[in-house]
């Protein structure tokens, strides 16, 4: 790898938001925005190849993820500033990509749509939309069973621990869980377990920030407001056609979201992480997006 490829460490002061970088530093921006429970290393494999075609390509610690801040709120309207921040600070000037999986990708619906002149194109994996989701979750007991995790994280104190018990068991359940068949790489695998056990209970508290205890009250107001603004960026949505935790079906119908360019593709024999389990396709899909987007590749 050339020296312009060498991976680097940057941060924002205030709130602290750590993150990797990898790619030209005048190239166009793609900032790629982890879930849970992840790590930023989550983007590694995709990051480098944009960086070989050019791309400066920015992978933060989301908010509540050791050595960014632990502190919150983490409502999902302050994750969605937390990505404009870092849009405004790291391209002041020109429009940048989004890239969000899991929690990253709510982060980036709502980046999108309360700013989407600051974003060229956009790519979310594993959840949709957080409105059609919400309508899911509504009307589908098998997804409610499938999301109880959520509920199991509203108990303060009794499910931080259990997530620790054990090396960390509680998390090796949830990768199988929601990706069957499949799993982490063990570097990725003990990255992950080192940052959770840093950031504690940061990472549960997207969950609690919900209101689940006042019915669902942070959750449905994703419904209305900017949240439920038609979005006009660009936007490619991946799904595992094996996905543990969210069906695909849950996904059908969130294009209403959607005014601008929209496609929606499913990634074959993949699970929650289909980045991970399925690199080249995902490759495919990611790269000819972007590209779709940029007059010239460098």
């Amino acid at each position: 790898m050339s020296r312009a490829l060498k991976w680097r460490r940057g941060s924002l002061a205030h709130p602290r938001l750590s993150y990797l970088e990898i790619g030209p530093p005048d190239g166009p921006l793609v900032l790629a925005l982890h879930g849970f429970p992840d790590v930023p290393g989550t983007f590694r494999d995709l990051a480098s190849r944009l960086a070989e075609r050019g791309y400066r390509c920015v992978l933060p610690w989301m908010r509540g993820y050791a050595p960014s801040t632990v502190r919150g709120p983490f409502g999902p309207e302050t994750i969605a500033s937390d990505v404009l921040l870092l849009a405004d600070t790291l391209s002041p000037r020109e429009p940048v990509s989004l890239m969000g999986h899991d929690w990253g990708a709510v982060a980036v619906y709502g980046a999108l749509a309360r700013a989407p002149w600051r974003f060229k194109s956009a790519i979310t994996m594993a959840v949709p939309h957080p409105s059609q989701f919400l309508r899911g979750l509504l009307r589908d007991p098998a997804q409610l069973y499938r999301s109880r995790y959520m509920f199991w994280f509203q108990c303060i104190g009794l499910s931080d621990r259990s997530v620790r018990m054990n090396d960390f068991a509680y998390i090796r359940t949830l990768y199988r869980r929601w990706s069957p068949g499949w799993s982490p790489p063990p570097a990725h695998l003990e990255e992950v377990k080192s940052c959770l056990d840093a950031s504690l209970p940061g990472p549960l508290d997207y969950y609690r920030a919900l209101g689940i205890h006042g019915g669902w009250t942070r959750l449905a107001s994703l419904r209305r407001g900017a949240w439920s603004a038609p979005i006009p960026v660009p936007t490619l949505y991946l799904h595992g056609s094996r996905d543990g935790v969210i069906s695909r079906e849950v996904g059908v119908g969130q294009e209403r979201m959607f005014v601008g360019r929209f496609r929606s593709e499913t990634i074959s024999d993949a699970g929650h992480w289909l980045h991970l389990e399925k690199p080249e396709e995902t490759w495919r899909h990611v790269s000819g997006w972007l590209a779709s987007g940029r007059d010239v590749l460098r």
